[in-house]
């Protein structure tokens, strides 16, 4: 009776360590479970940010299409002034051939002052439209850079995503069991 005393308290001190363990166990899978909850709350913060910041690039590119749009009209309201300025001086080259008189030629002279006018205005709006075609072109290129950025880090981040939820679906499984 002795002996079997000694087993039985024997037994029951390793049954009482198997629970302890257990419950320590538990506490360490209900910790990992929280960090994995957590982990993915961040996750899915990063998701909406990338998703921000994606539309913000998708206006920035709509309002570039909108200057370089704009740079266009202006190109084309310089090429049509370049035309008349052309047929006005084809017709004062022909004004010039046909009048002898002085009168003529003063006109002339305040004609030509006129057109050198108009040109310095044109070559003015050429730099202008050229700058802003520079500065369309290199916001381009950084919202292609940042969409570029953001594609990589979006695929890691959905890579680090399923692997938080992998691991969190054994975490619960273990925790279950």
């Amino acid at each position: 009776v002795g002996r079997l005393m000694i087993d039985f308290n024997t037994t029951m001190d390793k049954v009482a360590a198997m629970i302890n363990a257990l419950i320590h166990e538990s506490d360490t899978m209900q910790h990992s479970g929280d960090e994995l909850y957590n982990n993915m709350t961040e996750t899915a913060s990063a998701i909406n940010q990338i998703t921000a910041n994606l539309e913000g690039v998708k206006r920035q590119t709509g309002s570039q299409a909108m200057s370089v749009q704009k740079t266009g009209d202006v190109v084309e309201k310089i090429i049509k002034q370049i035309q008349s300025l052309n047929q006005e001086i084809e017709i004062q080259a022909e004004s010039v051939s046909h009048s002898s008189a002085s009168a003529a030629v003063e006109e002339m002279a305040a004609n030509i002052a006129s057109i050198t006018q108009t040109l310095e205005k044109n070559n003015n709006l050429i730099k202008e439209m050229y700058s802003m075609t520079i500065d369309g072109k290199n916001g381009a290129r950084r919202a292609n850079s940042i969409v570029t950025q953001i594609a990589e880090r979006s695929d890691s981040l959905l890579e680090a995503s399923v692997i938080i939820q992998n691991i969190a679906s054994q975490t619960n499984l273990l925790e279950m069991n």
